[in-house]
């Protein structure tokens, strides 16, 4: 049976499936990289938006959830400690706090580059592959 849509009951299921989403991007994460997926497992921009289209023709439903997928999955991805991304930062700033000195702006400088090459590296790798998909 359902339950009643109450302020205090949508916002429990709320947290319930954030939660479900968090979880999944965290074991799709350990699975890439104890090598249980590969590359051409992944998705990147051309890949999402066949999921996307493909959520968009069954249902709003299926498309607010892909949605919030998305969504949460960037986030999280975004507050990974991986050098050129916002948890770099937050490690650094971290860092500089319990040591109280700050990292040498030239070394932190080549950190950032090299972690953003190889980022940028592994979307052209992940597009390529997703445009490979296709044909």
């Amino acid at each position: 049976y359902g339950v009643k849509k109450t302020v205090p009951n949508v916002l429990k299921e709320t947290g319930r499936e954030f939660m479900s989403f968090c979880r999944m991007i965290f074991l799709s994460l350990h699975d890439l990289i104890v090598g249980r997926y590969g590359l051409s497992d992944m998705s990147g921009p051309v890949g999402t938006v066949s999921v996307v289209s493909g959520a968009v023709k069954m249902s709003l439903t299926s498309t607010f959830r892909i949605m919030a997928f998305l969504t949460i999955n960037i986030g999280l991805f975004n507050l990974f400690p991986f050098p050129a991304l916002d948890g770099w930062r937050l490690f650094i700033l971290l860092y500089e706090g319990i040591f109280r000195k700050k990292l040498p702006q030239k070394f932190e400088w080549m950190i950032n580059t090299i972690g953003l090459a190889a980022l940028l590296g592994l979307m052209c790798l992940v597009t390529f592959s997703d445009i490979t998909k296709l044909f």
